[in-house]
């Protein structure tokens, strides 16, 4: 009997192709770092992102613009530390103004419209943290020894006592005087009386994941992370009175002064809009770059103009924003891209609509994870580590960033719109074929012969083609960054 045949198709072979000693015929190898213009990045996107930059920790998930044109709330969420920084965006460059750091932290972020108190979602530390922002500093307060004093609300005693608790989004009812709180592990929603008293709980089921007080606060309405559903609450028993169906994951949500909510879903390259009065959705708009595109975009972000004319959605993998006309309900137009730095994961609009906000979650470029430098001196804890784990953590060499964009006009939207074209290297044109004219086991199009018969596919978490194939004779590897050598893997 023959033997099969099997090809071990690992995740990080697209490098290695692209990194070969025989790139398609015509072409110059390209590798990962500075260009002329930007940064190329080793999955082969290229990076020009827009506007001015605040380098940041990973991750920021949320960004409010302040009233007065001139400040920004921004947190940070990521594998490092987690921050809450008070940012002014006047200047030619954004720079930090003061900042708060948390153990954990997660997307949801709150302010009075007096901007004097601030509630920040903890995350794994299953609370809610609350702020005060007086004179550009942020104050913490403190935890009362009477829980109803404080400004979460009595949020140990009437929450579901589960170590799997995560909190996530939150939203604000400044007239009903009521904080209301997310826990995406947990399916509950709290309620938070601002000026004490009891906390309200409820179970919703699935993974909470935004929430937004709609018109009047007759209603709350919750995106379910996992469901393909926005559930509508009634804010009073905590109780879901409606399940709206929408796209794959949906996750950030933002709510039109006309009732319209518009809902960013992340596994179907889409915003779904739902009609708060009649509660369905009544249109879907696309806002990946091209028209056959499969999952991949990514909306994960979305933000409005204050004049509710435009909507502006962060591609997260596509590493851009979508601007959108969404004036006329029902008849949305996508009206171009603006390039952003890696995965971007925030927007928002400056309140007098004249400046983007994005928050960058990887940062401006990508970096290695050399072997550790050897250091002399006493051998404490951290050289046993560096001996045992002699590669700094692929998580740590992650940053993020805050971009601040100039709302572009039609030229210039034109402009950042060809920009984002020319980073991307995707078309629907691969889909069928692919240009690469020397023949290989691997077919160039769909329905050519090929003598593999059998494909294993691993996929290798955060493993670089260097770090297991760099000291391979044939390819363009560099032997410094090898992790799993002839040894290993042989």
């Amino acid at each position: 009997m023959n033997k099969a045949r099997i090809v071990f198709a690992l995740a990080f072979l697209g490098a290695a192709i692209a990194r070969g000693d025989d790139p398609p015929s015509g072409t110059k190898p390209r590798f990962p770092g500075p260009t002329g213009s930007g940064f190329l990045l080793p999955n082969g996107w290229h990076l020009t992102p827009a506007g001015t930059h605040l380098v940041t920790t990973d991750l920021p998930l949320n960004i409010i613009p302040l009233k007065d044109c001139r400040h920004v709330l921004l947190a940070t969420s990521g594998y490092n530390q987690h921050d809450l920084m008070l940012v002014d965006v006047s200047g030619e460059t954004p720079k930090v103004v003061d900042k708060a750091s948390n153990r954990q932290s997660w997307f949801g972020l709150a302010v009075d419209k007096a901007e004097g108190r601030v509630w920040l979602s903890g995350g794994g530390q299953r609370t809610v943290y609350p702020y005060t922002l007086k004179d550009g500093k942020f104050g913490r307060v403190a935890a009362d020894a009477d829980a109803s004093k404080d400004a979460r609300g009595n949020a140990g005693a009437a929450e579901p006592d589960t170590m799997k608790s995560f909190k996530s989004g939150l939203a604000l009812d400044e007239t009903k005087g009521i904080l209301y709180s997310l826990d995406i592990n947990g399916g509950f929603i709290s309620a938070y009386p601002l000026a004490g008293g009891k906390t309200r709980t409820g179970s919703l089921g699935g993974r909470p994941y935004d929430v937004k007080v709609g018109p009047g606060g007759n209603l709350l309405y919750v995106s379910d992370w996992a469901g393909r559903r926005v559930l509508a609450v009634d804010p009073v028993g905590l109780r879901v009175v409606q399940k709206i169906p929408v796209a794959e994951h949906p996750n950030q949500m933002v709510l039109h002064k006309d009732g319209r909510l518009f809902v960013a879903c992340a596994s179907s390259n889409c915003v779904s809009v739902i009609d708060t009065k009649r509660g369905i959705v009544t249109e879907t708009i696309f806002t990946s770059l091209f028209p056959k595109a499969p999952e991949g975009s990514t909306p994960d972000a979305l933000a409005l103009a204050p004049d509710g004319q435009s909507l502006y959605v962060a591609n997260a993998d596509n590493n851009c924003v979508a601007v959108i006309d969404v004036e006329a309900a029902n008849k949305s137009q996508v009206k171009g891209f603006i390039p952003t730095g890696w995965y971007p994961t925030a927007v928002a609009v400056s309140t007098d609509g004249k400046n983007l906000l994005i928050g960058v979650g990887k940062g401006l470029q990508s970096k290695p994870n050399p072997r550790s430098a050897p250091q002399g001196g006493k051998d404490d804890g951290k050289a046993a580590g560096r001996r045992l784990m002699p590669y700094p953590y692929i998580g740590t060499t992650m940053t993020g960033a805050l971009s601040v964009v100039p709302v572009p006009d039609e030229t210039k939207l034109k402009e950042y719109t060809a920009q984002v074209y020319r980073n991307c290297p995707y078309s629907d044109a691969l889909l069928t074929a692919i240009p690469y004219t020397r023949k290989t086991a691997i077919p160039a199009k769909v329905g050519e012969p090929s003598p593999i018969k059998y494909v294993v596919y691993i996929i290798k978490e955060n493993r670089t083609y260097d770090q297991v194939l760099g000291d391979m004779p044939r390819g363009n590897g560099d032997k410094s960054l090898v992790m799993f050598g002839e040894e290993l893997t042989p």
